[in-house]
C-alpha cells in the first residue's frame, strides 16, 4: 500500500473550495455505524447487528475574511438537507455528501488566528475511486 501526504487533499463546501485555508491540523473525516446488540440471555459471546450510518468532519482553518463570508452563510443556513461537500483526502479518492455545519470557532490569540468547523454529514456519504 502507497502512503499518501495531506498536502495533495481537496475540500469544497457549499460551492466554495476551502483547500487553500487548511492549516497544519487538517481534516478529520469519520464514518461510523451504529451496532446494536442481539445479544440473547444464555449466550457465551456478544453478537450485534449493523444499524444506521453516520459520518462528521473537523476542519482547523487560517482566518481569512473571504473564508468567514462562506462560513457566516454555511452557518446560517436551514435548509435540512445542508450544503454539499466535496472531499478528496489525496487527491484522488473522492467522497460526496451534504452537511450542516454545526461548530464554527474563531481562536485570536496573539499570533496566527484560526477558524475550526464541525460539520454533521446528513444522508449518504458516496465515495469513488479516481
Amino acid at each position: 500500500m502507497a502512503a499518501s501526504h495531506g498536502k495533495s487533499q481537496t475540500l469544497v463546501y457549499g460551492g466554495n473550495v476551502v483547500t487553500p485555508y487548511i492549516t497544519g491540523g487538517g481534516v478529520s473525516f469519520s464514518r461510523e455505524t451504529d451496532m446494536d446488540e442481539t445479544t440473547a440471555a444464555g449466550d457465551d459471546s456478544r453478537t450485534y447487528l449493523k444499524g444506521m450510518n453516520g459520518a462528521t468532519m473537523s476542519v482547523e482553518l487560517l482566518m481569512d475574511s473571504v473564508l468567514i463570508g462562506y462560513l457566516e452563510t454555511a452557518y446560517a443556513d436551514t435548509t435540512a438537507a445542508g450544503l454539499a461537500a466535496t472531499f478528496k483526502p489525496d487527491g484522488t479518492r473522492t467522497y460526496t455528501f451534504n452537511a450542516q455545519l454545526n461548530n464554527l470557532n474563531y481562536d485570536a490569540p496573539i499570533g496566527l488566528n484560526s477558524i475550526s468547523i464541525d460539520l454533521q454529514i446528513t444522508g449518504d456519504v458516496s465515495y469513488a475511486a479516481s
